[in-house]
């Protein structure tokens, strides 16, 4: 068909063709399964900000690899329900809520520290909350945590 699309058929993307044929609207395109990554599965995550938002997806994208993930937020009510619907969701997969505000360096010392006593040294940070403009307190202290750590 000298590389010309089928007018049937609407592209979004190459290799979506049949998943989009006769497809009226996109509320009927069926999502694609998830991707599982085998080698996150058991590593401890460390994830600020965790309660909502950005921070919350990071949560459950971790919870569903297989991660252990704690994540330190201020919203108690908001992630008390996260760590409940990820317990839904994923069931075993450990999920922790460490209520610390960020820019309290010593409670983010502690908060480190817990997640690394629950949880094992920490092998993937996401930093979803930080001070605006300044660099981040908590990569700065995970990161001396690791390069610490006699498993590194």
């Amino acid at each position: 068909a000298g590389g010309r699309p089928d007018p049937g058929v609407r592209t979004a993307e190459a290799g979506t063709e049949a998943a989009l044929r006769d497809v009226s609207c996109a509320a009927e395109v069926k999502a694609p399964r998830r991707a599982r990554y085998p080698d996150l599965a058991g590593l401890p995550v460390f994830i600020s900000g965790g309660g909502s938002g950005i921070g919350a997806a990071f949560v459950d994208a971790f919870a569903r690899q297989g991660c252990r993930v704690s994540f330190v937020d201020i919203d108690d009510e908001a992630s008390a329900a996260l760590v409940d619907r990820m317990q839904a969701l994923h069931g075993a997969a450990p999920v922790h809520h460490i209520r610390c505000d960020v820019r309290d360096i010593g409670a983010l010392r502690q908060a480190i520290e817990q997640a690394c006593s629950t949880d094992g040294p920490i092998r993937v940070l996401t930093v979803s909350r930080v001070q605006s403009g300044t660099i981040s307190p908590v990569s700065i202290i995970v990161r001396a945590k690791i390069e610490r750590s006699p498993e590194s």
